[in-house]
């Protein structure tokens, strides 16, 4: 027959049947802004110091799960003596961070963020913190996430820390400093009780006082702050 010609109907479908979802997944892929790798940054000017696989052991704390303040259950997967891939990508970063580290402790403080909630933010400054200290750096983490007190977690979450310094109560930063109990040279400031008002607090200006106060004690100071997209905090930090 001259029409309809079966052959041709079937091929045109079988093209136009494979160029759609092939259109729509190359349109998706180029519109993808996010970072799934090192390859993700060629071209761009932004300094590239480590790559840290995903862990197993990474935990995640779900709105409806109970916490439990235990720090012999924390996202610390870097150890003395350990030698699997997660250990050896930290010993890459800090050996890179310590490149971009000034020599002196005036300018010592870092702060590690995300664009995300649950992007690993706690995970890297924990395991960071941890890798340095294997090497006996002197390690200060200081929680500045009042809303969720991640770090907090790893010296038991007590009900007295940064929150009583910036109330302007009159207490001892020493006495609101816990050594973490896996390595001498790891110690945590954490949040305390939760604030009704964290944003007020990181702006009243005592943020300042106590870096200032820290800086001369510790090799390395990490700010472990909250997602930056998120709440106006980490700016004000």
């Amino acid at each position: 027959p001259i029409s309809p010609k079966k052959n041709i109907i079937l091929l045109i479908s079988l093209v136009i049947g494979l160029a759609i979802p092939i259109g729509i997944i190359v349109l998706k892929a180029s519109m993808n802004t996010k970072l799934r790798g090192k390859k993700d940054l060629e071209g761009i000017s932004i300094p590239f110091i480590g790559e840290i696989p995903l862990s197993s052991k990474r935990r995640l704390h779900l709105p409806w799960q109970k916490v439990v303040n235990d720090h012999n259950h924390t996202n610390v997967v870097v150890k003395e003596g350990e030698n699997n891939i997660v250990n050896e990508a930290f010993r890459i970063l800090r050996t890179k961070f310590e490149i971009v580290l000034p020599g002196n402790r005036k300018d010592n403080v870092t702060i590690v963020t995300s664009f995300n909630p649950n992007s690993g933010k706690s995970f890297i400054t924990e395991n960071l913190a941890m890798a340095l200290a294997i090497k006996n750096k002197k390690v200060l983490i200081v929680d500045c996430d009042l809303r969720k007190g991640a770090s907090s977690l790893l010296v038991g979450s007590p009900k007295v820390g940064i929150t009583h310094y910036l109330t302007g109560k009159d207490v001892e930063v020493s006495q609101l400093i816990r050594t973490y109990s896996g390595n001498s040279n790891l110690s945590v400031l954490p949040i305390g009780v939760i604030p009704p008002n964290p944003a007020e607090l990181l702006s009243n200006g005592r943020l300042k006082d106590l870096l200032d106060e820290l800086r001369p004690q510790y090799d390395v100071i990490l700010l472990d702050c909250p997602p930056i997209e998120v709440v106006a905090d980490t700016e004000i930090v």
